[in-house]
């Protein structure tokens, strides 16, 4: 009874509030709820693009993430013909970038946001970072340059933000393998104050591309350091300090950050590349035996190439 109450009350707030512009949190008073007013108003207005976001997101409270998914495009296509607010609009993109994955969906959205309002940060960030997931990095550059140029840039928060696209900005030369470029962009963001492992670790890597070995071991560290826990995002970033380690024949310190990898990291992949390392530190240092032993472990862990290596020196 105290439920049915409830919907009928809800209900009777729909019919005053509802519309194209906006709509009620009508959600945050439970799922079932929810589905119940949405259900019914789309009934009489199926093209309310607003009430299609609000049931996708009960929808996807219910665990029932096809039927979300669905729901949201079914709204991204009334977004031509509605005239509902832009926070609206971005809650779209949102959750089609961030929840169901689907960029190109999430590009459509920024679209529209941006058919109306051309230099809104928030439509620009959502079409750069889909364009970017798409593997469109020469459009994903201009919309992340645009973003830097708009982006305001007043308060310690902004910068933080502003540094953020300078890493993603970053992230687009790097996949385009201009590693010179990306690592301009990732000291930009660093002195913007995204001081955090992120532009360290990619940092290091395109000096590791460029054989600066020694300035990608400086970056790996800092980005080391910037870990209270250790995951294995934490030891895929040493793994590759242990590379550029054993590029400059450091091969007692490759030994130590390879072990600690192997008995700590939780992907396999990982702990492979970890003995593919000390193996080859142990060859250098011509304890072939070991060599051969961590060799054949990563191998069954599945590092292929090691096979080569087994075939050469382990007869």
């Amino acid at each position: 009874m105290k439920c049915l109450l409830k919907i009928i009350f809800l209900l009777l707030v729909f019919d005053a509030a509802y519309g194209q512009k906006s709509i009620p949190n009508i959600w945050a008073y439970g799922t079932d709820s929810a589905l119940v007013i949405t259900k019914r108003i789309l009934l009489t207005e199926p093209n309310n693009a607003a009430v299609r976001h609000a049931r996708a997101q009960a929808l996807l409270n219910n665990k029932e993430n096809e039927a979300a998914h669905s729901e949201l495009l079914y709204a991204l296509d009334c977004l031509k013909n509605s005239n509902i607010e832009q926070y609206n609009v971005k809650g779209i993109g949102d959750m089609l970038y961030f929840t169901f994955k689907d960029y190109k969906s999430a590009s459509k959205t920024a679209d529209y946001i941006l058919a109306n309002s051309p230099n809104n940060i928030e439509g620009m960030e959502i079409k750069a970072r889909s364009l970017q997931r798409m593997g469109l990095d020469d459009d994903a550059i201009k919309m992340f340059q645009s973003l830097l140029e708009y982006a305001p840039r007043k308060t310690k928060f902004e910068l933080y933000v502003i540094g953020g696209y300078s890493s993603s900005l970053g992230d687009s030369y790097e996949n385009k393998r201009e590693y010179f470029k990306a690592i301009q962009h990732y000291t930009n963001a660093i002195e913007f104050g995204y001081d955090n492992e992120l532009p360290y670790n990619s940092r290091g890597r395109c000096k590791t591309f460029l054989s600066d070995f020694r300035g990608a071991i400086l970056d790996f560290d800092s980005a080391l350091a910037k870990f209270s826990e250790k995951n294995d995002f934490y030891y895929s970033i040493l793994n590759r300090r242990t590379y550029a380690k054993g590029a400059l024949k450091r091969y007692a310190e490759v030994i130590t950050d390879a072990t600690n990898s192997i008995n700590s990291a939780k992907d396999k992949s990982l702990r492979a590349y970890a003995y593919y390392l000390r193996g080859d530190a142990k060859h250098e240092l011509k304890n072939n035996a070991g060599a051969c032993l961590d060799w054949s472990k990563a191998g069954e862990l599945g590092e292929e190439e090691v096979y080569a290596m087994i075939k050469q020196f382990c007869k």
